[in-house]
């Protein structure tokens, strides 16, 4: 009896390690270096809120809308970034996804625990099956952990799930929790509607099964009991929350209008449908995947799903619910709709994947394989971990992710920004929609954009698509642009998309290139403001090298203590490692053009 007893307290101590690691796992796969360009006008917005002390109604960031309306649904989001900036620089942003994806962890696992003593028994606990779930669905959900406000749709589409199954086991005025929770997302977020959708959902699924079901033989839940006016009266309050936000009873109405926007808006890979070859990588078959698996292990006659014959909809029905049913067959929808939605068809189907695996893996298995399995699993998450910290994972599935609480120098055009500054540059800028949002946040008050990533929040789609043809046929889209707008200076990226626009500029007697780096580079317009520093640095004026190396930007020094609690052996980027050999080569054979020898 003592060596039982014994042995299952290790096996208890090694499922809490287990389980621990993952959210380990979760925090270092979070603290990623900023690289989204959009945090740099979410940023600035926020520090704009706190300084105004309002939310603005209108567009002040640009000169090509200035004053059009903006329904800013995430300023919420935007003052805790810039809050959490003060604390320790814009490096701190990533934190914001930490906390939501330890939060999103803890959910998941309290819905596992939810749904495994319902299927399973009242003995049943989140253990090495859920583990290795977790872990593989943060693998797959990473690339969308940036610390967008997006992190907040993720963890509260988590936290509604959990409420609602919870309900449906167990009515209790739990339920009422989604109203303060709508409130927040309302205020996040701008995928708020899915609180609304998701109410209305679980809210006709209750209604259903207590109507239509409650007679059937084959019929065993709870919602026969009792007629769901929690369920239904929360629903209610649910919707009615959504109005209390600066713009009130209006975003009711702007659900329709974002969603509509999803079909709209297919200016960059994010926004890309299954219809898109681009759309397919192994994240979003894995993630489309997990729905259909989800659905077969507990729609299939089996000791997990019940072997009394019935047909596969009443078993699966019966074993999860019709909420449930309809919320995998809506997250399918949404995932296919655009290619960053991939995460919600993994929050979705995770809690039933991880029960099943849990009941396939410590089902029947002795002491010593349960333990083997738990071994397992700490091995798999401390590779992950260990993979994650070094470097390692980023450079084998996904280079352009660095592990820290830093700024990627690589992403963010500081070195353009700094000459401006330094040079005293002023006028109407024409940069491109990735870079422009850096140079909002770090040359204001005075810098405004032409575009940026607000994308159709400010912009009409017919003006994001005349950009990109400017892009595109510079020599035919410039020259209008420019004769409405006379920019003063140019700031854009040297990518593929830009290439076309750099050569233009090139042969253009208007523009004379004054700087450039392995990331952008910077032309200013032949004028008399102009003149000194076209005179000094100009390439075409006076046959200057432009090309400058970058020298990382310093993160605070609480930011550098985070960073190494995770990795005690963690670097700090120099010169040498933000910059290669080979890069002055490569900028002027990007440009077409030869340098002046050094």
């Amino acid at each position: 009896m003592h060596y039982v007893m014994t042995s299952i307290k290790h096996l208890n101590l090694l499922r809490r390690v287990t389980l621990v690691l993952v959210i380990m796992v979760g925090i270092v796969l979070s603290m990623k270096s900023i690289r989204e360009p959009d945090l740099w006008w979410q940023l600035r917005t926020g520090e704009l809120i706190l300084e105004k002390g309002e939310v603005p109604r209108t567009d002040v960031f640009s000169y090509s809308y200035e004053d059009v309306e903006w329904v800013n649904v995430k300023w919420g989001y935007e003052v805790l970034q810039a809050l959490i900036t003060k604390l320790g620089g814009p490096e701190f942003l990533p934190l914001l996804q930490v906390i939501a994806t330890i939060f999103l962890l803890l959910i998941l696992m309290r819905t596992i625990l939810v749904v495994g003593r319902n299927i399973i028994g009242e003995n049943f606990r989140p253990s090495v099956g859920t583990a290795m779930v977790l872990l593989l669905a943060l693998v797959i959900m990473e690339y969308r952990m940036t610390g967008r406000p997006e992190c907040v749709s993720h963890l509260m589409a988590a936290a509604f799930i959990f409420l609602f199954v919870q309900h449906r086991l167990k009515p209790s005025l739990w339920i009422f929790m989604i109203v303060p929770l709508q409130i927040l997302w309302t205020n996040l977020h701008e995928a708020y509607g899915m609180g609304i959708v998701f109410a209305i959902m679980f809210a006709t699924a209750a209604w259903i099964e207590y109507y239509w079901f409650s007679n059937k033989r084959w019929y065993s839940g709870t919602m026969a009991v009792e007629v769901p006016r929690l369920m239904t009266l929360a629903a209610f309050l649910c919707i009615v929350a959504t109005c209390v936000n600066p713009r009130g009873v209006e975003l009711l109405t702007h659900v329709g209008e974002i969603f509509s926007q999803l079909g709209e808006n297919k200016f960059t890979v994010e926004l890309y449908s299954f219809k898109e070859v681009k759309f397919w990588t192994i994240r979003s078959v894995i993630g489309l995947l997990s729905i259909v698996i989800a659905m077969y292990l507990f729609s299939t006659k089996s000791e997990l799903a019940g072997n009394t014959p019935m047909f596969f909809w009443k078993r699966l029905i019966n074993r999860i619910g019709l909420g449930y049913v309809l919320l995998l067959i809506a997250m399918t929808y949404l995932s296919l709709s655009a290619y960053r939605n991939i995460p919600f068809a993994v929050i979705a189907a995770v809690p039933l994947i991880a029960v099943a695996a849990d009941r396939r893996f410590l089902g029947k298995a002795e002491n010593a394989a349960n333990a083997k399995y738990h071994l397992g699993a700490i091995v798999m998450g401390l590779v992950l971990y260990v993979g994650v910290v070094s470097g390692l994972y980023y450079k084998a599935f996904n280079s352009g992710e660095e592990y820290g609480l830093k700024v990627n120098i690589k992403k963010a055009p500081h070195g353009a920004a700094a000459f401006i500054k330094t040079n005293k540059i002023q006028g109407r800028a024409f940069t491109d929609y990735l870079s422009s949002s850096y140079l909002l946040w770090n040359l204001q008050p005075d810098f405004k954009t032409y575009i940026d990533l607000r994308d159709l929040d400010i912009y009409p789609a017919v003006f994001l698509k005349n950009n990109f043809m400017l892009y595109e046929m510079p020599d035919k889209v410039f020259p209008l642009a420019d004769g409405d707008m006379t920019f003063d200076y140019i700031m854009i990226l040297n990518n593929s998309l830009m290439n076309k626009l750099h050569r233009y500029l090139l042969q253009n007697p208007k523009f004379d290139l004054v700087y450039g780096d392995a990331l952008s580079s910077l032309y200013l317009r032949s004028n008399e403001n102009n003149q000194k520093v076209i005179e000094e640095h100009g390439f075409k004026a006076g046959g200057h090298d432009v090309f400058r190396t970058r020298s990382p930007i310093v993160p605070s020094g609480f930011a550098k203590l985070i960073t190494r609690i995770f990795n005690p052996l963690y670097e700090e980027p120099d010169v040498e490692s933000v910059n290669e050999p080979e890069d002055r080569v490569l900028y002027y054979q990007y440009l077409g053009i030869t340098p002046q020898v050094p």
